[in-house]
């Protein structure tokens, strides 16, 4: 599948440089491409994973448009799933769709006012947390659809639907759950004043019922179209990136992947957030979404954000609690594939991934198709390599360019 060599001299790749390590990752599996020290460099973090060659299978992909990371993680996956792994690929740019056709993946688009539905409460099983579960999930979505943090009086409205919800079926569901919530005025007991009682029941209740039957209907709910994502799916957000329902969406579908595969009904294999800064907007969601990112190991997922650059998460030094959310992004990651950066980049990627300043400064300068690595500390410079049918889908340059190199949308 490879060639066998560089086709470019170092004069022309300029990285036959000290300190670079002469030896690949102890890797058997997946194949990549041609390290810059000679011979195939494959890489399979589960695999390095088991043998402690690593101790975090997460991925930060990095690089500007038409340098390779597209073709690089489309690649990873086709060839992975060789390998029997799984993959779920939240996609804000729709440019998965060819992809997931030629692999045979599960596609599924959400979108306003669109037929397929996500049922956020799909496969949570009875147990001692499920309470616990089904409220986070309720605040969230309010949260979400009021552009602001509930109240004391509507936290204690959730708390009270929830459980009124959980006492009369086995399977909670938004449409019963919102039912109640209209035929139970009085949830809030105690000290409450009837005009608190009042206003936050509606204000929850409003909520619900616009994700429901209202503006913003058409996204979550229990519907025929309701099921859990497949092995390998591709999820298509494109038509919801301007939503405020976005980012919310995306930690909904995340939890969903993460419970299946604490059940063991998906196999290890990687979730990959496109466009990452996207979902970082919301203080809230870059919260919870660097939760899951960090539980996701225990589950057997190996994250992969694909960014532009490395200051779309935040600069070195974050102030906000967004930026600090955004840079643990790429801090939880212990491999990075640093496609071409602009030489802005070079101080603060030089800074975070303890590189010399002689590497950084070959990063604005890479030919199309070659990244350096950072795995565990150690880096590498490869040349990805696509086969010519890999080419005819994954490319999509294809047809202006003559080499088989990979080149980005």
């Amino acid at each position: 599948m490879f060639e066998a060599n560089f086709t470019d001299t170092s004069r022309s790749l300029g990285i036959f440089v000290p300190l670079m390590n002469s030896e690949t990752p102890p890797c058997k599996r997946v194949g990549i491409g041609v390290a810059a020290s000679g011979g195939v460099f494959r890489f399979d973090p589960f695999e390095l994973y088991e043998s402690g060659f690593i101790s975090n299978p997460n991925i930060s992909v990095m690089g500007r448009v038409g340098r390779g990371k597209s073709a690089f993680v489309k690649s990873l996956l086709w060839r992975s799933a060789e390998y029997g792994r799984s993959f779920l690929v939240l996609d804000p740019k729709g440019e998965y769709q060819k992809f997931a056709k030629i692999v045979g993946a599960q596609t599924v688009r959400f979108e306003l006012g669109g037929r397929e539905k996500l049922d956020p409460f799909l496969d949570l099983n009875p147990s001692t947390d499920t309470r616990v579960e089904v409220i986070s999930i309720v605040i969230e979505i309010v949260k979400a659809v009021l552009g602001r943090s509930l109240d004391a009086a509507e936290s204690l409205v959730v708390e009270e639907v929830v459980d009124l919800e959980l006492t009369n079926v086995s399977r909670p569901t938004l449409e019963h759950l919102t039912t109640l919530l209209g035929e139970n005025e009085g949830l809030l007991g105690g000290d409450a004043t009837v005009g608190v009682k009042k206003q936050a029941t509606i204000n929850v209740l409003s909520a619900l019922r616009r994700l429901l039957w209202g503006d913003l209907s058409g996204l979550l709910g229990t519907s025929s179209t309701s099921r859990n994502l497949s092995q390998r799916a591709v999820v298509d957000l494109s038509r919801l990136v301007e939503s405020e329902l976005f980012a919310v969406m995306v930690n909904l579908i995340l939890a969903q992947r993460f419970r299946s595969m604490r059940d063991q009904q998906i196999s290890k294999g990687f979730v990959v957030l496109d466009e990452a800064w996207s979902v970082l907007e919301s203080r809230e969601s870059a919260s919870r979404f660097r939760s899951l990112f960090k539980l996701a190991r225990s589950y057997g997922s190996a994250n992969l954000a694909v960014t532009h650059r490395l200051s779309d998460l935040g600069s070195t030094a974050p102030q906000s609690d967004r930026a600090r959310n955004a840079l643990s992004l790429a801090v939880d990651s212990e491999t990075f594939v640093l496609y071409g950066q602009p030489p802005s980049e070079i101080d603060r990627v030089c800074e975070f991934l303890g590189l010399p300043r002689h590497l950084g400064e070959r990063l604005p300068n890479l030919p199309k198709g070659v990244a350096l690595w950072s795995v565990a500390g150690r880096t590498y410079f490869v040349r990805h390599v696509l086969h010519p049918f890999e080419r005819e889908v994954i490319d999509t340059d294809q047809a202006m360019v003559s080499t088989i190199f990979a080149k980005d949308d």
